[in-house]
């Protein structure tokens, strides 16, 4: 719910147009350094608002024709100046657009799954792409995973068994974004294992449910990565490069 007055412009937005951070001194959008906010505006939204998007764009078109002259939500900066900026990038948002590079998020016990991830990033260099980022789930708080997941196209897993299972935190995560409701992705996972597997039938599972693009090529490794398993680093880097390019 929004309240809009009428004789000012003032659209009282309440949650939506905000986000999360600090205004360190600022109160409205034209005294701050957007590019150091924006981060956090998404942040926001794709955490608190995210899995809501259908009814952020029924909303949107609700305020279609009005004349707001202010924006003054519950979180972040009154908006005065660049009102056009916030309401583009939350319709950005709401329509799930997503940045041609690749997330690679990985967990690792002993430091084979991190070598697996580092491999593939690397094959993914060599195909031409260039906006390419790896997270350590175990160091990376989960509200900034969300947020880099719903920000790219390209989205590549990994981690070791754990107890026939997902790397605790992996498992976090995959349930998480199994309630986010996302879309427009391309998904491919790699899994380590040493004595018995189990990880790769939970990727699998969440890859069925997500309906996300799914890459032929899986990667499982026992123990430390061989030359087979690079190839297979290399082939999945390659099929994630053309998925991109279309």
């Amino acid at each position: 719910m929004v309240c809009f007055e009428e004789e000012t412009g003032i659209l009282f937005s309440q949650d939506a147009f905000g986000g999360f951070g600090t205004l360190d001194g600022a109160i409205f959008d034209d005294q701050l350094n957007w590019d150091n906010y924006r981060e956090e505006t998404i942040r926001y939204y794709t955490n608190i608002v995210g899995k809501y998007s259908v009814q952020v764009i029924r909303a949107l078109k609700k305020l279609e024709g009005l004349d707001i002259k202010m924006i003054c939500p519950d979180h972040g900066p009154v908006w005065r100046e660049n009102i056009g900026r916030i309401v583009g990038l939350y319709s950005d948002l709401s329509e799930q657009k997503t940045e041609d590079g690749v997330l690679i998020v990985y967990g690792s016990m002993y430091g084979n799954s991190e070598f697996v991830a580092e491999s593939i990033a690397r094959a993914l260099s060599e195909e031409g792409v260039r906006n390419i980022r790896i997270r350590d789930i175990s160091k990376t708080h989960i509200s900034y995973l969300i947020s880099e997941t719903w920000n790219y196209k390209g989205i590549i897993l990994g981690c070791p068994t754990y107890n026939v299972g997902l790397f605790p935190p992996m498992e976090n995560l995959v349930e998480v974004l199994k309630k986010q409701k996302m879309k427009n992705h391309i998904l491919g996972t790699f899994t380590n294992y040493t004595w018995g597997g189990g990880a790769e039938k939970k990727f699998a599972e969440f890859a069925e449910q997500s309906k996300w693009e799914v890459l032929p090529t899986t990667v499982d490794v026992m123990g430390l990565p061989g030359a087979e398993d690079f190839e297979k680093c290399r082939q999945m880097a390659k099929e994630m490069a053309e998925a991109l390019k279309k």
